[in-house]
């Protein structure tokens, strides 16, 4: 008997002969296929069938020969042949070397890498053949996470959501697996490019090729699919795609919609959005039919003809195909065998596309997983913030920076440029969630303790502490900065500790209220970089300021006077200030410069004599030592009445009476009364009663009831009630109600409500309303009423209507008509029209004329502005007079 279907099996020929198959074989699915074999021998070893290849021979109606192949999966003897009861029947079940993968359930991370490099490293393990029939270029997944799910669940979804599709190329022998993504991927049916149909009212010929069941269909699908997503680093990108197709029937506009697409690329968007719709309505024009055409296989072509609807006449790809195939009994050499062909076609022109119908693992809660980075570092992130992880259930990774994705860390306040920022540290464990629960999406939003991550405060002991501790990267636990709270009954503390510099800013006020006690130590002397100050008070000019504090135990002297109480006697305005600092430099007084050179002098002898003192102390073995306390770089040492504090680069001893406070350029010395403090070119100095300010060429001293202040040509004393000012070639004194005022050859000097004034040898004195002038030979006076002119041997006097002239020994009078003339002992008086002369003599007298010289004083103008100084600046102001003389004739003009 001539068989059609040949079973070429593990064992030798005949041992197994082909009875039936049964089966389906659709694209992108595991085909199944249950054959029976019939065989004399009831004692095979089935197991040696299980995982062996099984191939079916199949003659086709043109005398080729196609195949069908798969791996034995299951075999079962069933029974016996009921027409041949010497033969028993064995079913296996065949199925596609694909089929493999599900028999697995991994855990993997995959980075970096398109589906097409996905797959070639999942296939690559199971040895089977795969052929590449794709054209499109498909996008790298920065990170993709097969979890909890069988390697041919994750594939499957992973093509499902690209586009891409497979089917089975079956030779004898071998098995190919084929990836398809368009229309020419696939082959036209060998032998069968054409099928007619052909209707069962009409006679046909026995085996002749043809499709004798066409049940043409039309089904109601969606017309626009749209997906969108987000991406963080493009929050404001819309990345949402949408595309309509809609079909030539009522209702074809409805929507599809899918959030969180699984992109973060608009044009990745797109693709997507083609590939569901495509997908939607490939089901949309499905056909059924039938034929006994054996050559039909899952993925080929074939143009259909004869049909009556005209418009189906065309190529159509095969989707899918039900086989059953029977051949008749051996014993009995039967003809009842039958090979149905049932299948599924759509027309080619409609791209095929599987639908998505694999589940995507979510994630059931959050997980936790470990911190961790390249070898060596301690923490390693992100301009995000980001962090990498190892997982607990990732058994691939190693535990290094390519263990994971970027992960970004949920903070408790996350804005622009503000917010909180604490990045997790290599080591660390963490809590995981997942956006909207794809494990592809991993999120930080916690971190936990465990045995190895203790927690910084010892518990249950001190759980009334809470806080922040830090940690210096390769540092100990003593290594830390801190912020704790204790909320313990009657122990209430805020504790915060810098590991290194403590930085404080207030672009405004800032307020510190201490209830009880406040004490303030700091430490080493370092250089800081510009822009660092000490912490002790500074003075502003003019400000209500105070010298600092004295050391505990000191008691201070009432007797320093603060720059605040001599600020509040400060006069000048400060565009003056400015003028008298331009000035031409005028040298100190030398019993001022010697005091001031002397305080310089002696300063750094004091501050060495302090430093030395407490260095004796220390090294004395006599030195009562009370405690030493390290913190960082914070040493507190504390020994007789000497405490000795380092905290950084600041450095504070205080030793009985005497402290010492250096931070950078800025030096602060206290002992007993004597106080010294240098900032850059500042230095002020307190002993006693006496205080010196030096800023850059300012200089101010005050001793006791005096003050003496330099500020280039400037040069100001105060002693008592007496001041002494000057400026340039400008000199004022001033003691009690008594002021004396210089400028070049001017001089004014004023006494209660006496005022004298000489310009060169030009001198004028004013008493109330009496005044007195001098230029040369020649005196102007006058008391009340009455004035008095004198040039030489000439003199003019005038009381109220009374005028006398005296010229040597000739004198005039003039009492209003009154003319009296007086030469040597001659008189000539002259009353209205009548003269009487009167001479011991005789006397000629010639007329003459004589010009009274008219002279006139200005008063000498003068304002002395009151000196004005401060911590950094001293201010001087002086107006200067100005003056001029002009004589004509024997008239002076001023």
């Amino acid at each position: 008997m001539n068989r059609v279907v040949v079973a070429h099996t593990p064992l030798p020929a005949d041992s197994l002969r082909f009875r039936r198959l049964r089966g389906t074989e659709q694209l992108s699915s595991l085909y199944e296929f249950t054959v029976e074999l019939v065989s004399d021998d009831p004692t095979i070893d089935m197991k040696s069938l299980l995982g062996k290849p099984l191939t079916l021979e199949i003659e086709t109606q043109n005398h080729d020969h196609r195949h069908l192949c798969g791996q034995i999966v299951r075999c079962e003897l069933s029974g016996r042949e009921t027409e041949t009861p010497r033969s028993y029947i064995y079913t296996l079940t065949l199925r596609p070397s694909l089929w493999y993968l599900t028999r697995t359930i991994d855990c993997r991370i995959f980075q970096n890498k398109n589906v097409l490099d996905i797959l070639d490293e999942v296939f690559g393990k199971y040895g089977f053949s795969v052929q590449k029939r794709v054209s499109a270029n498909y996008r790298n997944w920065e990170y993709c996470v097969q979890y909890q799910e069988t390697d041919f669940a994750f594939v499957s979804r992973l093509m499902e959501h690209e586009g891409i599709y497979y089917y089975f190329k079956h030779e004898l022998g071998q098995q190919t697996l084929v990836l398809a993504d368009e229309l020419g991927s696939h082959d036209e049916l060998p032998g069968y490019p054409t099928l007619p149909y052909i209707s069962h009212d009409r006679l046909a010929l026995q085996d002749e090729p043809g499709i004798d069941q066409w049940r043409s269909a039309e089904e109601v699908r969606s017309g626009v699919y749209s997906v969108d997503d987000y991406d963080f680093k493009k929050p404001g990108a819309k990345l949402g795609q949408s595309l309509a197709h809609e079909m030539e029937h009522d209702h074809a506009q409805f929507e599809k919609y899918i959030w969180q697409g699984g992109y973060i690329e608009a044009d990745q968007g797109a693709h997507y959005a083609r590939i569901r719709l495509e997908a939607e309505q490939a089901e949309h024009a499905r056909i059924r039919a039938h034929s006994t055409v054996r050559a039909i296989a899952c993925g080929g072509l074939f143009s259909l003809t004869g049909c009556p609807r005209d418009n189906e006449n065309r190529q159509y790809l095969i989707v899918a195909v039900d086989y059953d195939l029977r051949e008749g009994g051996y014993a009995t050499g039967s003809n009842d065998a039958r090979y149905d062909v049932d299948f599924t076609v759509q027309p080619a022109q409609l791209p095929f596309r599987a639908a998505c119908l694999t589940p995507v693992p979510k994630a059931t809660g959050p997980q936790t997983a470990v911190v961790v980075g390249p070898p060596g570092q301690i923490i390693w992130t992100d301009q995000y913030s980001r962090v990498k992880l190892q997982f607990r259930w990732d058994r691939y990774g190693n535990s290094d920076e390519n263990s994971s994705c970027w992960v970004r860390v949920s903070d408790a306040w996350a804005g622009t440029n503000y917010g909180s920022v604490h990045v997790p540290r290599i080591g660390q464990e963490v809590v995981v969630d997942f956006l909207n629960g794809h494990m592809d999406r991993p999120l930080i939003t916690g971190r936990i303790y465990n045995a190895d991550q203790m927690p910084p405060f010892e518990m249950p002991v001190s759980c009334t502490q809470s806080g922040f501790v830090t940690r210096t990267p390769g540092g100990g636990p003593e290594n830390a900065n801190m912020l704790r709270f204790e909320d313990k009954k009657g122990s209430e503390q805020v504790r915060l500790h810098a590991e290194r510099d403590y930085d404080v800013s207030a672009e405004h006020d800032s307020t510190l209220t201490v209830a009880n006690k406040l004490l303030f130590t700091v430490g080493t002397i370092l250089t800081p970089h510009d822009g660092q100050q000490s912490p002790l008070p500074l003075l502003k000019g003019g400000a209500a300021g105070t010298l600092p504090p004295t050391a505990p135990g000191v008691v201070p002297d009432t007797n320093i006077v603060t720059m605040a109480s001599q600020a509040q006697q400060a006069k000048a305005g400060s565009a003056a200030a400015a003028a008298a600092a331009s000035a031409q430099g005028v040298e100190m007084p030398p019993p001022e410069r010697q005091h001031t050179s002397q305080v310089d002098a002696d300063n750094p002898a004091n501050v060495s004599s302090g430093l030395s003192d407490i260095s004796e102390k220390i090294s004395s073995e006599a030195a009562s030592m009370f405690s030493v306390s390290v913190q960082g770089l914070s040493v507190n040492a504390v020994f007789g009445n000497t405490v000795s504090i380092t905290t950084g680069t600041q450095t504070s001893i205080l030793n009985g009476s005497s402290f010492s406070d250096t931070n950078g350029n800025s030096t602060s010395f206290l002992n007993g009364h004597s106080f010294s403090m240098t900032n850059g070119s500042t230095e002020s100095i307190t002993n006693g009663s006496t205080v010196s300010l030096t800023h850059g060429n300012a200089a101010s001293v005050l001793m006791g009831s005096s003050h003496s202040t330099t500020m280039g040509s400037t040069w100001s004393f105060t002693k008592g009630n007496a001041t002494s000012t000057t400026v340039g070639n400008t000199f004022s004194t001033t003691q009690g109600n008594a002021t004396s005022l210089t400028v070049g050859n001017v001089t004014s000097t004023t006494e209660g409500n006496i005022t004298s004034t000489t310009i060169g040898n030009v001198t004028s004195t004013k008493m109330a309303n009496d005044t007195s002038t001098t230029f040369g030979n020649l005196t102007s006076t006058t008391i009340s009423n009455e004035t008095s002119l004198t040039v030489g041997n000439k003199t003019l006097t005038t009381i109220g209507t009374k005028t006398e002239l005296t010229v040597s020994d000739t004198r005039s009078t003039t009492i209003g008509n009154k003319n009296e003339l007086t030469v040597g002992t001659s008189q000539n008086v002259k009353i209205g029209a009548n003269t009487n002369i009167n001479a011991t003599h005789d006397t000629n007298i010639n007329a003459s004329s004589m010009s009274v010289t008219g002279s006139s004083i200005s008063q000498t103008g003068l304002s002395i502005s009151y000196t004005q100084y401060g911590y950094s600046q001293t201010a001087v102001d002086l107006k200067q007079m100005q003056s001029s003389v002009e004589m004509v004739g024997n008239k002076m003009i001023m």
